[in-house]
């Protein structure tokens, strides 16, 4: 009887090993459809404001509002998307000559996507930012590393947009 209880208790052991806890990995992740629509409403209203309205401050302001609504958020998976919002941030900056802070977001924009998707294509467009930011400092040894991350990237993940690949090697 007493080898049938510690079988028992060696089998309730093992399958406690194996059922997920609350905030385990193994838990799903479920967002918000309402909040990924709201930051993707955001980050629209932020990149008019930039690309066609050509009105930075408020570009700035909405990449920003969509960045912290995404990480006050546990129910917003911090991928591309966020990554995206900081990429368009540094070329902001970029564009005004504040490249530390370009800089700062690129890095960022690379740390978020190393962790969510190593192979993404931005990646690309990281580098070639970060080339770019080096270039105005006249960092001519990082400017051509950073261009060549860039096309690196590109090749080594089988990316074939002949568009994104003309500008690159314009620009190297």
């Amino acid at each position: 009887m007493k080898q049938a209880w510690t079988y028992r208790f060696i089998y309730i052991l093992l399958l406690a090993c194996f059922i997920p806890s609350p905030g385990s990995g193994q838990e799903r992740h479920e967002e918000d459809p309402e909040l990924v629509l709201l930051i993707e409403d955001i980050s629209w209203k932020a990149y008019n404001y930039f690309k066609v309205n050509i009105n930075l401050d408020s570009a700035e302001f909405y990449y920003k509002k969509a960045i912290d609504l995404a990480h006050s958020s546990s129910n917003y998976k911090i991928d591309y998307r966020v990554s995206n919002n900081y990429i368009a941030l540094s070329s902001l900056y970029r564009a005004i000559y504040n490249n530390s802070a370009a800089l700062e977001y690129s890095d960022k924009a690379e740390e978020i996507l190393s962790s969510s998707d190593p192979n993404h294509k931005d990646f690309g467009t990281i580098y070639h930012n970060k080339g770019n930011i080096y270039k105005v400092q006249n960092d001519l040894y990082r400017t051509k590393d950073y261009y060549e991350y860039a096309l690196d990237f590109l090749i080594r993940n089988g990316y074939q947009n002949t568009n994104d690949f003309a500008f690159f090697y314009s620009n190297y």
